[in-house]
């Protein structure tokens, strides 16, 4: 659906989810429905008041209708299929994931990058992966969504994807895990790279990771023309008092060290985390490896904009380091 108005982005999500459509491809146009809604006298004079100082501006209305209907759709998509779960992550944070079991002895987890969530990040490559026979598991990173905790940018992540990989160990049939990671999500998994367990964990996908949480901030800081020296000395400090961690690691220590075979992808063009620090993770990287450039990509669109060539690197990495089952 390509700028489908009002209901009708909601009229072809509800059939491609009664035809068991592979893939869905949707741009929605305005949210006319929600908007109207509104509009309407409200019951509640009390609530209506509270939200008037959104309502009574047309943009922030918009905004508003833009993000409860897609926020809806998404619940409606999580809804047809797969379980919510909760883990204990790194010092005791709650979190929250979906797992979708396709009764397969392989098990892909998806680690999400910041600000963003599983379904954005990895709705093409999470339908293939099924369709080759694996099992998902989306967890939802701390500080987004229904998880609990802050974002550390990759500091605490690393160890939730450690817990995250035990819990597929103990409640699940699988026999082989791919760890799939995406911006801040891929560098949590590289900082964790060391301590991946081969004979559970049979390989990793690394997209468009830094190679540092110091590295990155000095490069957004530079980005938007801010002084980082002073910036970053105080942010090293704190976090080191704070994290218990220092923020200038590179992911290079884990990775020289990862026995797990690696596939790297990253774009020329990302503007968001350099392809400079893609090459830096690759060349550090210990274990078997590949990486794909994709020419002219943008920030986590490497697989995508990489088309059949990339989707078919990732296919005999699969057949490569996976034992042969399919759905």
């Amino acid at each position: 659906s390509l700028h489908a108005c009002d209901i009708a982005t909601d009229i072809v999500l509800y059939n491609a989810a009664r035809w068991k459509s592979r893939v869905i491809l949707s741009t929605p146009c305005c949210h006319h429905e929600l908007s109207g809604q509104l509009s309407k006298p409200a019951p509640d004079a009390a609530l209506r008041r509270e939200l008037d100082f959104i309502l009574s501006s047309p943009m922030l209305k918009q905004n508003l209708c833009d993000t409860v209907t897609d926020g809806l759709r998404v619940k409606r998509l999580e809804s047809l299929g797969g379980k919510k779960v909760r883990i204990k992550g790194y010092k005791d944070t709650e979190l929250e994931g979906l797992f979708i079991d396709g009764g397969a002895k392989r098990t892909a987890i998806f680690f999400h990058g910041y600000h963003s969530d599983p379904f954005i990040n990895f709705g093409v490559q999470a339908t293939r992966l099924y369709d080759e026979g694996f099992n998902l598991l989306f967890p939802v990173q701390r500080g987004h969504g229904d998880s609990g905790g802050k974002s550390t940018l990759g500091v605490y992540e690393q160890y939730d994807l450690l817990d995250w990989i035990e819990w597929v160990k103990a409640n699940t049939s699988t026999d082989e895990v791919l760890v799939y990671g995406m911006s801040m999500g891929c560098t949590a998994a590289e900082y964790a790279s060391d301590r991946f367990d081969p004979e559970f964990v049979k390989g990793a996908v690394y997209d468009c990771g830094y190679s540092s949480v110091f590295s990155q901030l000095c490069y957004d800081l530079k980005k938007r023309h801010v002084p980082s020296a002073s910036v970053i000395v105080w942010t090293r400090a704190v976090a080191k008092f704070l994290l218990h961690s220092d923020i200038k690691k590179n992911v290079s220590s884990a990775l020289s060290a990862s026995r797990v075979p690696a596939l790297f992808f990253h774009g020329t063009d990302d503007r968001t985390v350099p392809f400079s620090d893609g090459v830096a993770n690759y060349e550090a990287c210990a274990s078997e490896k590949t990486m794909f450039t994709a020419e002219k990509a943008h920030h986590t669109v490497s697989y995508l904009v990489g088309g059949k060539e990339a989707d078919g690197v990732l296919m005999n990495f699969i057949n490569a380091h996976f034992s042969r089952e399919r759905k």
